[in-house]
């Protein structure tokens, strides 16, 4: 892998796909927060003038005060159109993929019972050393590697600590203008690394999963873009296959350390950026389980469970003969019941009676194994899934919240995710 680049400009910047990096900061003498805060009080403004021109202007035409409404509309419209994502609460992602259940992906049943990642075939890690390319506003320009998962405010090269910000109620940034960031410290940290696909994934969709990042990012594979997402406590997930090519491709994350997503995220931590959590590929069959849900629904006496689960399949290629076997293990790893259906659309819901299971609590937490395999028409095993799941009730009667009919007693802490090291990566 080439030297790992990350470069930090202001947002706008950055974002310029059609101007190299280094040149667009020195294009611009008005910074785009200042930028966009002039443009937003010159609306005011205009806003205000028009108004009173308008109200004139209704006294003795209702037509032209109809048409001076439709200018006020379009000027708006120009305002909010200049918006970048990181800065329009209308918008918080851009071709990112619909959320589901967490799962590795596993090529076979017995490999998705080891829940082991290094075991599947459809997993590949892309932590480690990734590029960065540091420019602060004031000129300085750092050249080095940054360690993924990590904070980039935690990176040895920032020793003076200039980047480091602790802060409770006050945002650490000029609030008074929503959504826009307005700070000399809101820079575009630029990530970058190159990957290979395995050759067995050819055939098959891949996707790029990020488990954390702070506070909103720009992808872009072979400097194509590919998409936005904000909301940094939650995974995003791509579909990069169509950006992919054969041998070593590039890939880009441009990481925004403040954005409109910052106004909601306001608690008593330090404030930190960059790909805090796990970076990870992972491919499909071209028929395969992209979501599930699973209820243990226990019956009136706590005893006997009926076992749901619903399946959302996707498909890119339409086949009658594609099949799913649902398998649960007890905790002694002992089979209990395995069903085969046959995949008719994209909803699959199946159910079993469970008697008497080993109960979940707290202080017993039992769980058993659950495993959702698709099979081809030949029996062959394409893709599997496996879960470790409690029976257990959770309910409210009479204002009190009960576990399989007890109350139980609650100990809770305020806890943030921080190291010393490495910030909020854990």
């Amino acid at each position: 892998m080439q030297n790992p680049k990350i470069k930090m400009q202001i947002p706008i910047n950055a974002l310029n796909k059609k101007t190299k990096i280094k040149s667009s900061c020195r294009r611009r003498s008005v910074s785009p927060d200042r930028k966009n805060s002039m443009l937003k009080k010159l609306l005011v403004l205009i806003d205000e003038k028009v108004k009173t021109l308008f109200r004139c202007l209704r006294e003795y035409s209702g037509v032209l005060g109809i048409g001076m409404t439709v200018f006020i509309i379009f000027l708006t419209f120009c305002v909010n159109l200049h918006a970048q994502p990181y800065q329009d609460f209308a918008t918080f992602e851009i071709n990112k993929l619909s959320a589901h259940a967490h799962f590795i992906p596993f090529q076979n049943e017995k490999a998705a019972l080891t829940f082991d990642k290094s075991q599947s075939e459809y997993f590949k890690s892309l932590n480690g050393e990734w590029a960065m390319d540091f420019t602060a506003k004031n000129g300085s320009n750092k050249e080095f590697g940054i360690n993924i998962p990590s904070n980039t405010e935690m990176n040895n090269n920032f020793s003076d600590n200039s980047f480091l910000h602790y802060t409770n109620i006050k945002a650490p940034f000029d609030g008074s203008n929503p959504p826009f960031i307005i700070s000399d410290k809101n820079h575009t940290a630029i990530y970058s690394r190159q990957f290979e696909t395995p050759k067995n994934w050819k055939s098959q969709p891949v996707f790029i999963h990020f488990e954390g990042v702070q506070s909103a990012f720009y992808l872009f594979v072979n400097g194509k873009e590919v998409g936005y997402s904000e909301g940094s406590m939650t995974p995003a997930e791509f579909d990069i296959s169509k950006y992919l090519k054969k041998g070593i491709n590039d890939l880009e994350v441009k990481v925004i350390r403040w954005s409109d997503g910052s106004y909601l995220e306001s608690q008593d931590y330090w404030r930190m950026s960059g790909i805090y959590r796990d970076v990870w590929l992972f491919t499909l069959p071209n028929t395969h389980i992209w979501d599930f849900e699973v209820v243990t629904d226990l019956d009136e006496n706590y005893r006997d469970a009926e076992l749901k689960i619903d399946l959302n399949i996707k498909t890119r290629e339409v086949s009658e003969t594609s099949r799913v076997s649902v398998s649960l293990y007890d905790i002694n790893n002992q089979l209990v019941f395995k069903k085969i259906e046959t995949i008719k659309k994209d909803k699959l819901f199946l159910k079993q009676l469970i008697k008497n299971p080993k109960k979940w609590s707290a202080e017993i937490p039992n769980l058993y194994k659950l495993t959702l395999t698709v099979l081809d028409e030949n029996g062959r095993e394409l893709q599997s899934i496996a879960k470790k799941i409690g029976f257990r009730e959770v309910e409210i009667k009479n204002a009190q919240i009960l576990i399989n009919g007890k109350a139980p007693y609650f100990k809770g802490v305020n806890r943030h995710e921080f190291d010393a090291v490495r910030g909020r990566a854990i």
